[in-house]
């Protein structure tokens, strides 16, 4: 696999007017200051193949809302990602979701979605992330597809900045996003964007200094 395009993107008004700012969307220029949290989509490419994954890295200190915001979502994506094996409709996947942030406190995104990726970077299916929603297609072993769900402290309503790139929270409260991408296999799945640890490094980090 080799890595063709790494962006920065940012969830996060409040964080943003602490002092984060992006300029541009494929060369961005960051300024950095602590307790910034970055977001960084990233995408490969082996022979025909595209993979597609994101982590939320930070700069310590993290205060413990924000901590709690990171954690809970990482938590959110292990959680559906355990739900994946043929024969499950993808519109599960937003009930699992929805549940776990739910009931700690969090909203669900509604404005993004995962999706399909093979061939193609953005193709079917559609991988809602909310409940209740009215995604269609049950998974098949073969089946690629992205899982990358973000929750919010506040309101699930996100804004577009006018660079028509950066989202935002309408809220400006805090918000978490990570991916993965996902190989249907005929008991189950393959990760095939996942570290050796199997889990987004920000998890690791979260363990160790807090």
């Amino acid at each position: 696999m080799k890595c063709f395009s790494v962006g920065t993107k940012q969830v996060n008004r409040a964080a943003l007017t602490d002092g984060l700012t992006v300029e541009g969307r494929d060369e961005s220029v960051v300024r950095i200051y602590e307790n910034d949290r970055l977001h960084f989509p990233l995408q490969m490419r082996g022979g025909t193949d595209i993979r597609n994954c994101n982590e939320r890295l930070g700069t310590f200190k993290i205060g413990e809302g924000r901590v709690s915001c990171i954690s809970r979502n990482g938590e959110c994506l292990q959680q559906a990602i355990a739900i994946v094996k043929p024969g499950v409709k993808f519109r599960e996947i937003g009930n699992v979701i929805q549940k776990h942030a739910n009931a700690n406190g969090f909203s669900v995104v509604k404005g993004y979605c995962g999706h399909g990726i093979h061939r193609l970077f953005h193709t079917a299916p559609n991988v809602p992330h909310y409940a209740k929603n009215n995604a269609t297609g049950v998974m098949k072993a073969g089946n690629s597809f992205t899982i990358e769900p973000m929750i919010n402290a506040g309101t699930f309503h996100d804004d577009k900045w006018p660079d028509d790139w950066t989202a935002v929270t309408r809220d400006g409260r805090r918000s978490a996003q990570f991916e993965q991408t996902h190989l249907v296999t005929d008991t189950g799945c393959e990760i095939l964007t996942k570290r050796d640890q199997n889990r987004p490094w920000f998890m690791d980090q979260i363990e160790q200094k807090y």
